[in-house]
């Protein structure tokens, strides 16, 4: 009896003991390392244990599958983009313990790896399978949540095993419609962004259709401003959070989320430098839209401290008496800006500062067998207007950071906006030392030391100066460099840093660079790559008023170098969207061209791919059109590789053929005005692509027949990229505005020059359509001014208003009154309601003009 109780406490010992190597019981949120070991080796993983997780509550589950960009084997990439840092930064509120296993296919298809049936997603079952083993999870609420090539697996994954799922997330994917049927009885969720340029939106609507004509339960959102990158639609919306826990029951509006998230971007690791990429040039007139959003944007303590005592002598009744104020603070409100160039490398700040309050904490009065002391004074200034401090400073570049140096201050205080108050717990001794002498003497005397309190004000001015110094941290500029990115994959992430800074009477100029963070998966460190690339200076930026942005193409050759040295500047031919691109892996056409292949077995497999091998070059072109911006896109360098793999080798592809391919190709930059409020920025292709080659087997391939028709590989290349070419830009990015205080800037022209592409920004007018058939009469006013008016818009015609500001509008009639805040940039339209009634205004539809 006494071994049959020690043998079940070891053997219950022992399941402790495995227990907790395997399952951490945890309170607080974290990721947890893991690795699946099989017969392939040891592959990791991370698990994303929810805040409050315990081993004896089963919690719901998701497994994610992310995209192309982090595939490897270091397991820490799945959890930098997409769902990972959006459950981080839920924190206790996220309930979810989320899988996160990694696609280690660096050389297959982008799309394919987490297909059905694909190492990669039969091995991400098996991690679900051995999570659910060593963690709680509630069988019941399994969701199949992926994005871009993880949607791709969402939608093959979920057909493949319905029953694993209690509901499926497709994000930026698509897949074989044919197959979705099985998907009839899970609850399906489905996002896409119109602007996706990487996944056509078409891919996301075949699957909704096909699964709807199945009688599936399915439900698609599409963002029609969005691009690839939907996560702060999808994983920052508390909808969908509360749909995965409940699928069962219809998807919820989206809405938004209860509170801002703070998403952590993926580390940035910089590998490459690139002087004058960047131009900026801050005119005067945007300078003073960005002057509004200033006061919203500096600290709120900027204007308040605390000063030195401050001393002082007098004389009374034949008396000296010596003086000290003492603990003295401030304080005040920043409500208005301007800033304006003044030129000789000069800028002038003028800081509309408003109910300062200056409290002395105590007041001494000594003297010789007289004395007096106080309780707090209180000075205010600006309490009926603002007040201004005009700051002038240089503005420099140091150490990359744009830097303000004080040059002189001057601070001016009208009598009618400064009050001094009686003190407060007056206290004397001597023989005439009345109480209302010292509150009078020290009253009149604040009243008549204006000037001090001036300079006292005028001295903290190279304070305030090194607080808006802090401020000067340039935002991403990622967009910006996106729309001039010419291949569908691997965006750059990348920072800016001033180099250089002047003024103007009319502005001011600045030339920054840009550092790229590397491919490399984390834990490598990388190839650090310097490039200066002939672009942007500041004799190349305009010198207008208005805000301008310059950018020069050059760029994209060393960021392409980037792509060559991280190995991933390679496609397969069958994931580039011009399907004619697939004729160079079909068995018939490779045999045009490379006859030997008709000795192979009709099983035996090809893969072609197209690899960028040198950089890729942007240059200036030539063009008789002048609404657009000639440039020559060259590729010197881009291997077409054919390699085969036998019947039932799943694993060994034998290179066996390289064209070694030269191109270039017309590109004109356009800017496009699709409509009153959108922009988007356009890299059309010319017509008659430039193609030169060479071609030969590869090394240790021994062909029976070596002859290589070039001419007929060069001509089904060539026109492949004709129809590529032919279907649509290079490039088409929409250019959001750039909004200051909720005024916002909008892209109005593109222009070039030496290679240096600019676009000017301004301020957009607010437009009014007359679209009924009656006189529309309304009036307007901005947000201080008095009702103007009434006006008359005939049907069918616009009136537009330049205005840096809301404008209200009002229309009268019908017995009642109609009364809109109208936004600056917006587009209306007065039109008969779908319904039916009186006709009224509405935002305008997304229609060209």
């Amino acid at each position: 009896m006494g071994r049959s109780w020690l043998g079940c406490g070891l053997g219950y010992l022992a399941g402790l003991l495995i227990w907790s190597a395997t399952v951490p019981v945890v309170f607080a949120q974290q990721f947890v390392e893991r690795v699946f070991r099989d017969s392939e080796g040891e592959h990791k993983y991370q698990v994303f244990v929810p805040a409050g997780y315990s081993p004896n509550r089963p919690v719901p589950t998701i497994l994610f599958l992310h995209g192309a960009g982090e595939r490897g084997r270091d397991g820490v990439l799945p959890t930098q983009v997409g769902l990972g840092p959006y459950a981080k930064a839920r924190g206790a509120s996220f309930p979810f313990l989320t899988v996160f296993p990694q696609a280690e296919d660096m050389d297959g298809r982008l799309l394919t790896p987490w297909t059905a049936g694909q190492p990669d997603a039969e091995r991400a079952l098996k991690i679900l399978s051995e999570v659910q083993q060593n963690f709680a999870v509630d069988s019941r609420r399994v969701v199949l949540v992926g994005w871009s090539m993880g949607g791709y697996g969402a939608w093959s994954l979920g057909a493949a095993h319905p029953e694993k799922w209690s509901a499926v997330v497709a994000i930026s994917g698509g897949g074989n419609p044919s197959e979705v049927a099985s998907l009839k009885q899970t609850p399906v969720w489905a996002f896409h962004g119109a602007q996706d340029r990487l996944v056509p939106v078409e891919r996301s609507r075949e699957m909704v259709a096909a699964l709807r004509s199945a009688d599936g339960r399915v439900a698609y959102n599409e963002f029609p401003k969005a691009g690839h990158d939907i996560f702060a639609e999808t994983f920052g919306n508390d909808g969908l959070i509360a749909w995965m826990l409940d699928p069962q029951r219809a998807p919820a509006e989206l809405s938004k989320t209860s509170r801002p998230l703070k998403v952590e971007p993926p580390p940035f690791v910089p590998a490459l430098d690139m002087p004058q990429a960047l131009g900026l040039r801050l005119g005067n007139d945007a300078l003073a839209i960005l002057s509004r959003a200033i006061p919203q944007m500096v600290p709120p303590n900027m204007l308040s401290g605390r000063l030195n005592d401050m001393y002082d002598s007098t004389q009374a009744q034949g008396r000296s008496f010596s003086v000290q104020f003492s603990g003295i603070s401030y304080s005040g409100a920043l409500e208005q800006v301007q800033i304006q160039a003044s030129g000789n490398d000069r800028v002038l700040l003028f800081l509309g500062v408003r109910n300062v309050t200056l409290a002395i904490g105590g007041t001494y009065i000594n003297g010789a067998r007289h004395s007096a002391a106080t309780g707090p004074i209180y000075i205010g200034i600006g309490h009926n207007q603002p007040v201004w401090l005009v700051i002038e400073v240089a503005p420099y570049v140091e150490n990359r950071r744009l830097r303000l140096r004080h040059i002189r201050s001057r601070f001016t205080i009208p009598p009618e906006s400064y009050y001094v108050t009686q003190p407060a717990g007056v206290s004397v001794q001597g023989l005439g030392m009345t109480r209302e002498r010292v509150v009078s003497s020290l009253v009149s005397g604040l009243y008549g030391a204006r000037y001090r309190v001036e300079n006292e004000v005028t001295a903290i001015a190279p304070n305030i100066v090194r607080q808006m110094e802090e401020q000067l941290v340039f935002t991403d500029p990622s967009p910006i460099v996106a729309g001039f990115w010419p291949l569908p994959v691997y965006q750059l992430r990348v920072r800016a840093y001033p180099e250089a800074v002047s003024s103007d009477a009319h502005g001011i100029s600045l030339v920054l660079g840009l550092t790229a963070s590397a491919f490399v998966p984390a834990g490598q460190p990388p190839r650090q790559v310097q490039s200066t690339p002939a672009g942007v200076t500041l004799t190349k930026l305009p010198t207008g008023t208005s805000l301008d942005v310059a950018l020069s193409p050059t760029v994209l050759s060393p960021m392409s170098d980037l792509l060559i040295d991280a190995g991933v500047a390679r496609i397969n031919v069958l994931d580039i969207p011009e399907p004619s691109f697939a004729r160079l892996s079909d068995r018939a056409v490779v045999t045009e061209f490379l006859p030997d292949r008709e000795r192979f077995s009709p099983d035996t497999e090809v893969r072609t791919e197209l690899v960028l091998t040198r950089p890729i070059v942007i240059e200036p072109g030539e063009s008789s059109n002048a609404s657009e911006v000639p440039l020559a896109f060259r590729l010197p360098g881009v291997t077409i590789a054919v390699s085969i793999r036998e019947p039932g080798d799943q694993t060994r592809w034998q290179p066996y053929a390289r064209f070694h391919v030269q191109l270039e190709n017309q590109v004109s930059a356009a800017l496009h005005k699709p409509s009153h409020e959108r922009r988007v920025l356009a890299l059309d292709w010319g017509s008659g692509a430039r193609v030169t080659g060479t071609a030969s087997f590869a090394e240790g391939v021994s062909p029976v027949k070596d002859a290589i028709d070039l001419e007929r590989f060069l001509t089904v290349f060539r026109e492949s990229w004709d129809r590529w070419t032919a279907s649509g830009p290079a490039v088409s990015t929409s250019v959001p505005d750039l909004e200051f205080a909720g005024t916002p800037l909008r892209a109005q022209t593109l222009t070039g020059d030496a290679g240096v592409l600019s676009a000017t920004f301004s301020l957009p007018t607010i437009k009014l359509t007359n679209l009924s058939d009656e006189d529309f009469v309304y009036e307007t006013r901005g947000p201080t001014t008095a009702w103007g008016g009434p006006y008359t818009l005939r049907p069918g015609s616009s009136q537009e208003y330049s205005v840096p500001y809301p404008m209200i509008y009002r229309r009268r009639g019908d017995g009642r009154a109609e009364e809109y805040t109208l936004d600056p940039g917006t587009h209306s339209e007065f039109r008969t309601p779908l319904r039916g009634g009186p006709p009224q205004l509405f935002t305008a539809r997304e229609t060209a003009d």
